[in-house]
């Protein structure tokens, strides 16, 4: 059931693993927001997949897989669910490490009114 969220979020893993360039990661983004945008009905169903990004394999950072940071600051900046945030601000503690405090941190910024980050993205540039 869940076959197309995970399709999308592979296809966004894959692009940023493969490329440094955000043009290159941005469509693919973009569909993975439209299809949430789109699917309110199984918001439920896509939080699980868009939270289960937050566990890391082992031996890994959590947020530190390219493109996991991209994936929820990109989408959540229109969806805005509190879950996230909610689970940003758990990771955004003084025990946790510098690196993944800072990826959450960028999440973050997305809930705010002004988000200067997001002039990396063609999408939300000058919005």
């Amino acid at each position: 059931m869940s076959d197309d969220i995970e399709r999308a979020i592979a296809d966004v893993l894959q692009a940023a693993g493969a490329s440094f360039d955000v043009r290159a990661v941005e469509p693919h983004l973009t569909g993975l927001r439209d299809l949430i945008m789109g699917s309110e009905d199984r918001r439920d169903e896509f939080l699980h997949e868009i939270l289960a990004l937050l566990t890391p394999g082992p031996g890994e950072l959590a947020l530190g897989q390219p493109g996991v940071v991209e994936i929820l600051e990109f989408c959540m900046r229109e969806v805005r669910w509190p879950e996230v945030r909610e689970a940003m601000l758990a990771i955004d503690v003084p025990a946790s490490d510098w690196r993944v405090r800072r990826a959450a941190q960028r999440v973050l910024e997305v809930y705010r009114d002004e988000w200067p980050g997001g002039d990396i993205y063609d999408t939300y540039r000058d919005r």
